[in-house]
């Protein structure tokens, strides 16, 4: 009797989340419903507030389960880098949940996609993460697990979070995670999960690293090739399909296998943006000897010439290279000019400015001249906060180095 009374307890629960869930879906729906937006196919999407969604579909509880399987993954004989993704991914729930909802706020998702992520595929992640949970119980007292259903449990656990991840359009992130992944259990120095934090640093780390040095986008260098496509059209079209490439390749942390398509595209033309590229994937490599040299190329080519903007996304990147070289005079002398270029071309408010102005505040901080870094850092924030708001993660990025500046004045 006592079991048949455990299987309704169990049974009402899960009703009753099921419940919490839809309920949450209608609550946030119901409050926004004021705002409607009328997508090109006719859909009519009610705008969704993303902080009450993220309260009902939480990821916490799944983090905390993958975590705790972390201390027994010298036990274990599964796959460690299924590991290593499944629990680094879970830490970045919350940005494929915005994915979703920004989605289809915007229109890009449709109503079939959301109720795909948070109806059908959120609960299979809930279930799995239960099962796991079980299994990681079982670890704790001691007791032999079976592993081959451990790794099914994985395997389904990554799929359904790599099919909500490409729902809310966030696959790109879910691949550099695995690309970071790959390297890091590749060169052994996180054989088991106690290596998450060193993965998510990383992949924070190489964020920040292309915030600062930003790429031109594949539709900003067709711009540039369309001057050229007259004289060079077969050499064009080969350049531009190997940056594609390149760039996707680049966009998910695959530096190494993006290196080959950027010196494909710069061998058939000489382009600022195509050293810039090459430069970058050489930078987060990282292999700065190679960076420097191609940066420098691609500045000398440009000398004398009057490409100001290009002149300075190579200086500014160079800034950076010669900066983890412990060059900081080099560096703050290449970023000023990078500054300087980009106040004058696109003006004192743009965002490009704010990058200079950020990453002279970096160096300053090296060399100790922490009221020089304080006055750039609040000239890059300023800017960001007029052009972008105070939620940014850029915003926020350059608000946390000033703090940090003001800290170390005190």
């Amino acid at each position: 009797m006592s079991a048949i009374c455990a299987q309704l307890r169990k049974h009402c629960a899960e009703r009753h989340l099921v419940a919490l869930l839809l309920f949450g879906f209608l609550s946030a729906t119901n409050a926004s419903a004021q705002k409607r937006v009328t997508c090109d196919d006719g859909e009519v999407h009610v705008q969704i507030d993303l902080k009450q969604i993220a309260i009902q579909y939480q990821g916490s509880s799944l983090a905390g389960t993958l975590s705790g399987l972390s201390f027994f993954g010298s036990r274990l004989t599964v796959e460690p880098k299924t590991l290593q993704i499944a629990a680094a991914a879970t830490q970045q729930w919350n940005e494929f949940l915005k994915g979703l909802v920004t989605g289809y706020n915007s229109c890009a998702i449709t109503k079939s996609q959301y109720n795909e992520g948070l109806r059908r595929i959120y609960p299979r992640l809930k279930e799995d993460a239960s099962d796991l949970e079980k299994i990681r119980k079982l670890l704790l007292e001691g007791r032999q697990v079976n592993e081959a259903r451990l790794e099914r449990l994985l395997e389904s656990y990554l799929g359904n979070l790599r099919r909500f991840a490409e729902v809310s359009g966030q696959e790109t992130l879910l691949e550099q995670i695995s690309a970071v992944v790959e390297r890091v259990v590749e060169k052994g120095t996180a054989k088991v999960l106690s290596g998450q934090e060193q993965i998510l640093n990383q992949l924070e780390s190489i964020k920040r690293s292309l915030a600062r040095a930003p790429l031109a986008t594949p539709a900003e260098v067709k711009e540039e090739t369309s001057v050229l496509r007259a004289s060079l059209l077969a050499k064009v079209d080969e350049a531009e399909a190997a940056y594609d490439q390149g760039y996707a390749l680049l966009n998910r942390s695959r530096f190494p296998e993006a290196i080959p398509y950027f010196e494909q595209a710069l061998a058939s033309v000489k382009l600022p943006d195509f050293y810039l590229a090459l430069a970058s994937a050489f930078y987060q490599l990282p292999d700065l000897h190679r960076a420097e040299n191609t940066l420098r190329e691609g500045l000398d080519r440009l000398a004398g010439g009057d490409d100001l903007k290009h002149e300075a996304s190579l200086g500014n990147l160079l800034g950076l290279v010669l900066q983890d070289k412990g060059d900081l005079e080099g560096a703050l002398s290449y970023t000023l000019r990078a500054l300087a270029i980009d106040e004058q071309v696109f003006g004192p408010h743009h965002p490009k400015v704010a990058i200079d102005a950020n990453n002279i505040g970096l160096i300053l901080k090296a060399k100790g001249d922490l009221e020089g870094a304080r006055s750039y850092t609040q000239q890059a924030l300023e800017i960001l906060i007029s052009v972008y708001g105070l939620n940014n993660p850029t915003t926020k990025q350059v608000a946390e180095n000033l703090a940090r500046i003001k800290q170390e004045m005190k």
